[in-house]
């Protein structure tokens, strides 16, 4: 054991995060591997192992106090496009990586380079479930991407009506505008979607 633990302290600073991260056949990473390991988990993790691949399997023992201690500082790592673990867990509709995410201090609001959100993402995918946790935990319902989208303006230009309807009950915003000027209203009245237009208009009426 100590001579493993000799080399994996030579080899595993030596990893990018693409290969520390990398699966077997399996589907196995390396953190997956030694997680009964306290030591072994303790390298990975500093030199950027995803933790989430582990998240949701009961093997957290002794070791994981250590990984709750740093966890703040890993667990909103942005990567070289600002995207966060969050944001890739709600574009997949991941909703217990979500949760477990949220569990540990996820930043919500954290937006990438295009401005986007775990909540735009979500809405992107028409994801009600992780919409409805994110927005419980309380992300900002009104954020805007580097266009002036948001969540409420994606499901109707989509069609989403259901997704549009729960972001109206939710408090959207109805009359905030893009980077063009154009609102939801805009873009209900060209989908024709009757009853969503007529939400956003009860909704204008009771916001003046």
């Amino acid at each position: 054991m100590v001579a493993s633990k000799e080399v994996a302290e030579i080899i595993i600073p030596e990893c990018t995060l693409a290969n520390i991260n990398m699966k077997n056949s399996c589907g196995q990473s390396a953190l997956n591997i030694v997680v009964h390991n306290r030591d072994f988990c303790k390298m990975l993790i500093e030199s950027g192992a995803d933790v989430n691949s582990i998240a949701g399997e009961k093997v957290y023992g002794s070791w994981f106090k250590y990984y709750l201690g740093i966890k703040d500082r890993i667990i909103n790592i942005q990567d070289k496009y600002g995207c966060t673990y969050l944001m890739d867990a709600a574009l997949k509709g991941d909703l217990k990586r979500v949760k477990y995410l949220l569990a540990n201090g996820a930043n919500l609001n954290i937006k990438n380079d295009n401005g986007k959100s775990a909540l735009i993402y979500a809405s992107e995918k028409k994801n009600i479930p992780v919409i409805r946790l994110l927005i419980k935990y309380g992300a900002d319902i009104d954020a805007q991407d580097r266009y002036g989208n948001t969540a409420l303006i994606i499901a109707i230009r989509r069609g989403y009506k259901n997704l549009a309807l729960e972001l109206i009950s939710s408090g959207a915003l109805v009359n905030l505008k893009r980077k063009d000027k154009l609102t939801a209203l805009y873009f209900a009245i060209k989908k024709g979607d009757k009853e969503i237009i007529e939400k956003i208009k009860i909704r204008v009426s009771y916001n003046n």
